[in-house]
């Protein structure tokens, strides 16, 4: 690369100045996770996961061809499916009363 072809190594020009949006930006964002380590995460094979972004039940970001998830759509993903435990015994009283 000649001096000419790069402003900030021509002689007397200071280099550019970060700007805003730059590198320091994305350093507080959370870190993307391809398929096969929601795979892992979720304990499945990779192609579960491919069929969870085929029927859009788990939220996911493209970049470019790849599909990228964060932490927190694989954490909605497992929220959602959440069952909370009953209390048996409240339901066997509701379905044997005695009469």
């Amino acid at each position: 690369m000649t001096n000419a072809s790069n402003p900030s190594r021509r002689k007397g020009l200071a280099p550019t100045p970060a700007t805003p949006g730059g590198p320091e930006r994305h350093q507080d964002r959370e870190p993307m996770l391809n398929i096969a380590q929601v795979a892992e995460l979720l304990c499945t094979p990779e192609r579960f996961v491919r069929r969870l972004v085929a029927e859009r039940r788990i939220g996911f970001t493209k970049v470019g061809r790849y599909v990228r998830f964060t932490l927190a759509d694989v954490e909605q993903f497992t929220n959602a499916g959440r069952v909370d435990p009953i209390d048996p015994w409240a339901t066997y009283r509701t379905t044997h009363r005695a009469s």
